[in-house]
C-alpha cells in the first residue's frame, strides 16, 4: 500500500470538504499554481480516485467542473452503540449509506460483545473485500479514551477499560477509530454540514449527552469526560436514580425514555389504561406536536428544563450556537421554542450574546453519520489513514 504525499492528502481534504470544489478553488485555497494542481488531479484521476462532475457556469473563459471523490474507490464501516443493539453501517467513501444491519443484544458481557462485534465486521469484510475498507468507525456512549481508542466507562453498557482499537486492529489489520458517540456526531455535522467554530451539540434519546467545539477545537477534558451534560444534577431530592448511579440527574428527569415513563405514570395516575405502552418516542412526540396530553405538558417541562440546564453551562463557556440531534427534534416547536425559552431563562443577557439553535443535519440516521465520519475525516487528514 502507497501512502500519498502531503499535497494530494490536503488536495483530497478540501475535495471530500465541499461539493463544489474546482480545480481553480484548489489553486487559489492552497497557494500552488494551477499547473501543479492540473498535475496533482491528473495523478488522482488516473488512479481512480477523483472524479470531474457538474459543470460550474462561468464569467467569461471556458466553464469550470466540480471535483469529487470517487465514491465507489473505497468504503468505510461505521458502528454505533445503541441502548440494547448494535447499528454496523456500510458506506461509501463519500458518506453514502449502502447498508445498516441492527443486532439486538440483551448482554452487557465485554467478552459476549466483543463476539458479536467480531462476527459482525468479519461477515461485512468478507462480503465486501478487506481490501476495499478504508476503515472501521465506532461510536460508543460514555468516556472514550480517544488516544487509544478505548471505552474507558459506558454508564449504558458497564464497561471498564476495554480496549477496543488495540483489539479490533489486531484481529482484522483494518485501522479503526474509537470516539465518544456525542463526539462523534459533532465532528459529522461539522465537516459535512455546519461550518462553525463555537458550538454545543446536544443529544437527547435514551440519555442526554454533548460535545464542545471551542474555536474549532473539541473540548475533551483531561479526563475525556467534557460534554457529560445528562449526569448534571438538576434535582438532588429526586427519587430517580440514574445509571452513573446518582440521583436526579438531568438525563434521569428528563432524556427521552423518562418523558415516555412519565406520560405511562400520568395515565396511571389517573386510572386511564394507555392505548399503546409500547409508544416510540418518535409517536410520544408526535402526539406533543399535535397538542395532545399529557405528552405536551410533559414534553414542554422537560423541553424548558433541559433549556435551563443548557443555559447555566453557556453562562460558564459563551458559545453562539446550539445543534440538537436525538428522537426529541420530532417535537419540533414543542422542544425548540420551550428550549430556546429555558435557555432565556437562565442565561445572562447582560453579555449580549445571541444563541442560534439548530437541529442536526442528519435527522434520525445521524448517530450512523457519526460513526461512519470518524474514519471519511480521517482519511486525508488527521490520521490520513488513506493508502492507495
Amino acid at each position: 500500500m502507497k501512502r500519498l504525499n502531503d499535497t494530494e492528502y490536503e488536495v483530497l481534504e478540501l475535495i471530500s470538504k465541499n461539493q463544489s470544489m474546482t480545480r481553480m478553488d484548489l489553486s487559489l485555497e492552497l497557494n500552488i499554481s494551477p499547473a501543479a494542481i492540473s498535475k496533482t488531479i491528473k495523478k488522482l484521476m488516473d488512479e481512480l480516485l477523483v472524479l470531474e462532475d457538474d459543470t460550474l457556469s462561468s464569467k467569461g473563459g471556458r466553464p469550470r467542473k466540480i471535483l469529487k471523490i470517487n465514491p465507489e474507490y473505497k468504503k468505510v464501516i461505521g458502528i454505533n452503540f445503541g441502548s440494547g443493539f448494535i447499528d454496523i453501517s456500510v458506506s461509501k467513501i463519500d458518506g453514502t449509506i449502502i447498508e445498516t444491519r441492527r443486532k439486538k443484544f440483551q448482554f452487557k458481557a465485554p467478552d459476549k460483545l466483543k463476539t458479536l462485534l467480531t462476527d459482525e465486521i468479519g461477515f461485512l469484510l468478507e462480503k465486501y473485500g478487506k481490501n476495499d475498507i478504508s476503515g472501521i468507525g465506532l461510536a460508543i456512549n460514555g468516556v472514550v479514551n480517544t488516544k487509544d481508542g478505548s471505552s474507558i466507562f459506558s454508564p449504558h453498557l458497564k464497561w471498564n477499560n476495554l480496549k477496543l482499537k488495540d483489539y479490533l486492529e489486531t484481529k482484522f489489520e483494518v485501522p479503526v477509530i474509537v470516539d465518544n458517540d456525542v463526539r462523534s456526531m459533532l465532528k459529522a455535522e461539522i465537516y459535512r454540514a455546519k461550518k462553525l467554530s463555537n458550538v454545543m451539540y446536544i443529544y437527547i434519546k435514551d440519555g442526554i449527552g454533548s460535545s464542545i467545539m471551542i474555536n474549532d477545537k473539541i473540548f475533551e477534558g483531561v479526563h475525556f469526560c467534557a460534554g457529560e451534560i445528562g449526569h448534571f444534577v438538576v434535582n438532588p431530592a429526586s427519587n430517580s436514580k440514574c445509571k452513573c448511579g446518582k440521583f436526579g440527574c438531568l438525563e434521569a428527569e428528563y432524556s427521552a425514555n423518562m418523558i415516555r415513563n412519565k406520560v405511562f405514570w400520568e395515565f396511571e395516575k389517573q386510572g386511564i389504561d394507555s392505548e399503546n405502552k409500547y409508544l416510540t418516542y418518535k409517536e410520544i412526540f408526535d402526539k406533543a406536536l399535535e397538542g395532545e396530553e399529557p405528552y405536551y405538558s410533559i414534553v414542554k417541562e422537560a423541553s424548558t428544563e433541559i433549556g435551563k440546564t443548557v443555559g447555566n453551562i453557556l453562562n460558564v463557556l459563551d458559545i453562539g450556537n446550539i445543534i440538537v440531534a436525538g428522537d426529541i427534534i420530532h417535537a419540533k416547536n414543542v422542544f425548540f421554542k420551550n428550549f430556546e425559552r429555558g435557555i432565556d431563562g437562565m442565561i445572562t443577557q447582560d453579555f449580549g450574546g445571541v444563541v442560534n439553535i439548530y437541529p442536526t443535519e442528519f435527522g434520525d440516521d445521524v448517530e450512523k453519520y457519526g460513526s461512519i465520519f470518524l474514519i471519511i475525516m480521517n482519511l486525508f487528514s488527521g490520521e490520513k489513514i488513506f493508502t492507495l
